[in-house]
């Protein structure tokens, strides 16, 4: 029983305190007796008698009021074991003035229309029994109401809209039934200055938030484990006086970095859904928050790569540079399985454990961070030449690295006379490296590993997995996604980037096709039931895709532009690399759902030729650079490929051109 419902009852015992000089109306207590046969006399009613007074806590949950010339104006009745229908003689107690049924599991039948005649009823609770039907709608014709508890019954049809004409209605608790239908538009109208809580979680709701509820301004919403889908932002804002917001368990979709919490709130919950971005300000309040099973995230220090394919010999370059990949892959899962567990414990404070336990990879972050060293790039390119050689023997484990040293050096000068290293990012020369550095961004996020993972789940719980199904899904493609990277660290300075990428081309086709070809067959607007066979071989497809995106475009989409930018250049062409995976993936997020909506199946054919595209460009455009210093990638990689050679010469005569004109000028 909830709060609001217990604060109830203490009305009612100050009422039967204030009550004992009454004595019980003649009227009033020929219809309790007529309710306790109602009730099929039960045992806890055995104070109801005929030859006693009904009030002065003579009889059991029932209080009168010498203001009302002794009529009953309170009652409660609640017995677990009492086994009856609704008793209808309750509407006959004209001066009731609180209606408190509750705990009666096997109280059964529909809320009579008896009770509209109860005009002065300001509290009414039937909460936690077995009545069923729709809500009555005399409800909205009940002036004098202050609290509506209908919740935890079996009520089920649609909200009542006239609600909000209720002009001192504090309290709507409606949850744990079989509503259905979506939030009406009037809601969003209730008397603010009146209204304090709205409770319709654990429904069958469904549908967007209308807009109107950006009006509401009430100290608790709860719309928990329905239906409910869209933007859910119009609840929060800064200047509203909300303590407590829970809307976990819906398909709420909107960035949750750009909400305005009020000062007030302490309890938040937001947890399973698809909301996105960063945390929002104005948290410090909070005492109570679940964020877990969304897609909110941090940045992944993308400038790693780059400080990677630095410092790591030609020849393992590769390999050191997924092995980043492979941490981030080993976090993901720890992390999913870390929200799995906290998120049984009892309590409601497993999300802070959860929470908690992110500092520690920060902490270990933090320290590393103070243990590195710089690269010897870097230390070349700020003037600090001798540390940076020492740097170099130390990583190369040798004395004689004046080869590279005098490399570094000259690069280094080079990279000094570029002032503006974004505009010469467009320069000709640097369009092979600009070109394929934002096309492997394009295509790793069009590839349709989002769809992947967004099926996952359903189609775990097909096989049987049931309420684990989340579980079982980011374990086992999270172990997919560990063991293929390790593959790809194994494999990718001995094969190649380009055979990898073509492989993992043609597999993730083939699988996608065939997933699309029997969700198509198999799958309709009218059944989404799949055999256990054919369950089993879309599971085994997904997890065969998942590996070829984690030995290839994936970790490979981050490697081959952090190794292919020329020095001058290189951090301004993995900026815009991480801006375009970005991009795309803001516009994957906000289309998918759309997208899926209107293809269906189709959108796995959709995403393969995405990847058909893929394979297409890296065969004839992505060259390979395993076991090549950074250093030397323009005269034995860009210069020698058969069309991004013509783009090196072509720009390389233009300055030999511009440099004779300076000369001709200057004599």
């Amino acid at each position: 029983m909830n709060t609001f419902s217990n604060l109830f009852l203490i009305f009612i015992l100050l009422s039967q305190a204030t009550s004992s000089l009454s004595k019980c109306h003649p009227e009033d207590k020929k219809i309790l007796l007529q309710i306790k046969k109602e009730l099929n006399n039960p045992t806890f009613l055995s104070s109801w008698e005929p030859h006693t007074d009904c009030c002065n806590f003579k009889w059991f949950g029932v209080s009168c009021s010498s203001l009302t010339n002794d009529h009953v104006t309170d009652l409660s009745i609640s017995n677990v074991t009492l086994t009856s229908r609704f008793p209808p003689s309750i509407g006959n107690i004209s001066y009731l003035r609180s209606l408190f049924i509750y705990d009666l599991p096997n109280l059964t039948g529909i809320i009579p229309e008896s009770i509209t005649k109860l005009t002065r009823l300001i509290y009414l609770t039937i909460s936690e029994t077995g009545v069923t039907g729709p809500i009555p709608k005399f409800t909205s014709q009940s002036k004098s109401l202050v609290n509506l508890d209908l919740s935890h019954n079996n009520l089920f049809g649609e909200l009542p809209p006239l609600l909000y004409k209720l002009p001192s209605l504090s309290g709507i608790l409606f949850n744990n039934n079989k509503l259905t239908g979506s939030i009406p538009r009037s809601y969003g109208y209730f008397n603010n200055s009146g209204v304090a809580a709205l409770d319709l979680s654990y429904n069958n709701l469904s549908g967007k938030l209308p807009i109107s509820l950006a009006n509401l301004d009430i100290y608790l919403v709860e719309l928990a484990y329905n239906k409910l889908e869209g933007d859910a932002s119009m609840l929060f804002g800064s200047n509203k006086k909300t303590l407590v917001i829970d809307i976990s368990g819906n398909n709420f979709e909107f960035d949750f970095g750009k909400i305005e919490l009020s000062k007030t709130i302490t309890t938040l919950d937001v947890s399973h859904n698809k909301i996105y971005g960063n945390f929002p300000m104005g948290m410090e309040n909070v005492t109570f928050l679940n964020v877990s099973y969304n897609r909110l995230c941090g940045e992944i220090p993308k400038a790693v790569p780059v400080f990677l394919s630095e410092i790591a010999p030609s020849r393992i370059r590769g390999a050191l540079n997924i092995l980043f990949q492979l941490n981030v892959t080993i976090g993901i899962l720890f992390a999913n399985l870390v929200n799995y567990g906290t998120n049984k414990i009892k309590g409601g404070w497993g999300w802070r454990l959860s929470l908690g336990l992110a500092g520690i990879p920060a902490l270990l972050l933090t320290l590393g961070a103070i243990l590195v060293v710089d690269t010897p790039n870097s230390l070349i390119e700020r003037g600090r030449t001798e540390e940076g050689k020492a740097v170099l023997k130390k990583i190369r484990g040798i004395d004689n690295v004046e080869p590279e040293f005098l490399e570094l050096v000259e690069a280094s000068r080079i990279a000094k006379e570029v002032k503006h290293p974004f505009r010469n990012l467009l320069k000709r020369k640097n369009h092979p490296q600009l070109v394929i550095s934002v096309a492997l961004q394009i295509f790793q996020q069009f590839t349709g590993i989002n769809a992947i993972m967004f099926y996952a789940p359903v189609l775990f719980n097909t096989l049987g997995f049931k309420n684990d199904a989340s579980l079982y899904s980011a374990v086992i493609t999270g172990a997919v996604n560990v063991l293929s990277t390790i593959v790809s660290i194994y494999s990718v300075d001995k094969v190649g980037r380009r055979m990898l990428l073509l492989e993992a081309g043609v597999q993730m086709f083939l699988s996608q096709v065939v997933i699309a070809i029997i969700l198509g067959i198999k799958v309709t607007d009218h059944s989404d039931n799949l055999s256990k066979g054919y369950a089993i071989f879309v599971v085994i497809m997904v997890c065969i895709y998942v590996s070829a995106f984690a030995w290839s475009i994936g970790p490979l989409g981050w490697l081959i532009p952090s190794e292919t930018f020329p020095l001058e250049t290189r951090s301004a062409g993995q900026s815009v690399t991480v801006c375009v995976n970005l991009l795309f993936t803001f516009v994957i997020a906000q289309a998918f759902l759309s997208m899926l909506c209107h293809f269906k199946f189709g959108i796995f054919l959709f995403f393969s030729g995405w990847v058909f595209m893929m394979s297409i460009f890296v065969f004839f455009l992505v060259p390979e650079t395993k076991n090549i210093p950074i250093e030397e990638m323009i005269e034995r990689v860009w210069k020698q490929h058969w069309f991004w050679k013509r783009f090196i010469e072509d720009d390389h005569d233009n300055e030999k051109i511009e440099n004779a004109d300076n000369c001709n000028f200057l004599f």
